[in-house]
């Protein structure tokens, strides 16, 4: 099994521009080397707001006595840093949302960007989203509640028909490690696929960069258009298809300057 790294973040919003993190997960498994799980709260410096607590349970009161927001940024991108100099694949669901908060927070509380803390691009990355999307894009919505390609569908449809043992939690759902944990899962059965066992780390990272360009796209579209989108037509829609990180203007550099 390739040497792979999970990586989630629980945070106060669904921005990245202004979401702070109150929790990190980290799962290292493969390669034959024992796996190793890390969790950590993290005390935002802001409230947290109550539907965000509704979301992951995490509330001002659990985070007090939790470290601060900059010995956190800086231990996960220590973290980061060793996983890309170990060959590792970093993988997430979504993970491109949780890569832009995870820079806008180093901007605040570090005074730099992310990849410019790690003096190399973050590569190779596999986002779990990203590949439902591309291999089955026409997958249909689970309920008005479970949507096609969040995380509990895909290990619904793509991990308990391989491993029938790993089930869904939902108890234990939207906890940084669970997450991270589950878009392993996902990622093992889905790299097992013909379809992509064929490619180098490096091409499915490039791969990805493209599908997720497409998908934005199409969902631009998809808003723009009246009668398809119905309630949620939005003729100005703006769906930013940059991965794996999403850059910082230079306005928005200067507002997340050190502090």
């Amino acid at each position: 099994m390739t040497l792979m790294t999970g990586f989630d973040l629980e945070t106060t919003g669904k921005d990245p521009e202004t979401a702070r993190i109150v929790e990190y997960g980290f799962a290292h498994v493969g390669g034959g080397q024992p796996s190793e799980f890390v969790e950590e709260r993290v005390n935002p410096g802001v409230p947290i707001p109550a539907e965000a607590a509704q979301v992951h349970g995490i509330t001002d009161e659990m985070v007090a006595a939790a470290m601060s927001a900059e010995a956190a940024v800086t231990r996960i991108v220590r973290t980061i840093a060793g996983v890309l100099a170990e060959g590792r694949l970093l993988v997430g669901h979504n993970i491109v949302y949780d890569l832009t908060v995870l820079d806008r927070e180093c901007r605040r509380h570090l005074g730099e960007g992310l990849e410019s803390l790690l003096g190399v691009p973050v590569r190779p990355v596999v986002d779990t989203l990203v590949l439902s999307k591309h291999l089955d894009p026409y997958r249909k919505r689970v309920s008005d509640k479970q949507g096609a390609h969040q995380l509990r569908t895909c290990v619904e449809k793509m991990v308990t028909p391989r491993w029938p043992s790993v089930v869904w939690d939902e108890g234990e759902a939207h906890g940084a490690l669970y997450d991270c944990r589950m878009a392993l899962y996902v990622a093992a059965a889905v790299l097992a696929l013909p379809k992509l066992s064929n490619l180098g780390l490096g091409e499915l990272h490039d791969a990805q960069v493209g599908w997720k360009a497409a998908q934005a796209a199409g969902f631009q579209t998809y808003l723009r258009n009246p009668a398809k989108a119905g309630d949620s037509y939005d003729p100005g829609a703006v769906v930013d298809g940059r991965w794996p990180v999403v850059p910082a203007e230079p306005r928005q550099e200067a507002l997340l300057g050190r502090g």
